[in-house]
């Protein structure tokens, strides 16, 4: 248990670091975000988002996650997986593409940049949960620290000496996504991966039989982490939905730890579900976790009035 207890903490720090160092230089950026951006436009850069999130596992059929448990397994499943996995994402990108030209014909505002997200982020969790699957553990890190001095390079450029608003920002959002791919993509040559010879609708039905169950699972996660703003939204508007997901930027932390965690965990779940201690292991692992989270909530709960009166336009402070 020892030796599995230590790749677990090695594997979550290492994504760890790629996670954290994102969200601490999005916090440094908060200062200038909530400067130049006024509620009603972060309200529509969250709302954004909110919907990227939930859409992923609908028009990818959660398709990644079954690359996921076939790379763990073999290297010739990862190839078969994948290549099929792609196949399953080309055909719902065409369907989601006519829809998004139907949204666009009708003036919803900013629908190009969402289709965008959409496609690049379902695009980048396949092939994610391809080379995590194969244990490229630190490409992440890697492609996480990247695609943030982009992100924070870019924001400065376009923020501050292009003066381009909102505009500006989901810009950068974009352009520092499809880098983070780029980087995935090159760092583990992911295409030598693809195998047109090995694409048949009975292996697309296969990762399917695997991946339909855990869509409502993934809507389910979403609906619990960001059902509310759609509340929010309705009934209090954009604005009020900037603020809160200001208010939002330090919890947010937690989840991000919990993330790095889960990333690694689900490695190691299913690297140890033959052993004979394994429920012994999962309950013990459950049970320091949940102690964890906790200390870190209440830490959080002693600094964050701080943070937000010495951090935080002054504009942003209903958000306390």
């Amino acid at each position: 248990m020892a030796e599995r207890a230590r790749e677990l903490i090695r594997n979550t720090g290492i994504f760890a670091i790629g996670s954290l160092s994102t969200k601490l230089l999005s916090l440094l950026m908060v200062p200038l975000y909530t400067t130049v951006l006024s509620t009603a436009d972060y309200g529509t850069v969250d709302v954004i988002g909110t919907f990227t999130g939930l859409l992923a596992p609908l028009v990818t059929l959660s398709v990644y996650d079954a690359v996921f448990r076939w790379a763990l397994d073999d290297a010739n499943d990862a190839s078969t997986a994948f290549s099929n996995a792609l196949v399953v994402w080309a055909s719902s990108m065409l369907i989601f593409s006519s829809i998004c030209v139907g949204l666009a014909a009708l003036g919803v505002a900013h629908i190009g940049y969402f289709w965008f997200m959409v496609v690049l982020g379902s695009l980048g969790a396949i092939c994610s949960s391809l080379v995590r699957g194969l244990g490229y553990v630190k490409l992440f890190t890697v492609a996480g620290i990247v695609s943030s001095v982009v992100f924070m390079t870019l924001n400065l450029v376009f923020l501050l000496q292009l003066e381009l608003g909102l505009t500006g920002y989901l810009l950068a959002s974009a352009i520092s996504a499809a880098v983070s791919v780029l980087v995935v993509a090159l760092g583990a040559q992911v295409w030598q991966y693809w195998q047109v010879t090995v694409v048949r609708p009975a292996r697309m039905q296969q990762l399917l039989v695997y991946s339909l169950p855990l869509v409502p699972n993934a809507l389910s996660w979403w609906g619990v982490a960001s059902a509310n703003r759609v509340v929010l939204l309705t009934f209090a508007g954009v604005a009020a939905n900037g603020l809160y997901a200001v208010a939002n930027k330090l919890p947010s932390l937690i989840n991000l730890v919990y993330g790095a965690f889960l990333q690694s965990w689900q490695m190691a779940a299913v690297k140890s579900y033959d052993d004979q201690d394994a429920g012994a292991y999962y309950t013990k692992t459950f049970d320091i976790v949940a102690r964890l989270q906790l200390l870190m909530v209440m830490a959080l709960l002693c600094v964050t009035q701080f943070v937000f009166a010495t951090w935080i336009a002054p504009t942003y402070w209903q958000a306390w």
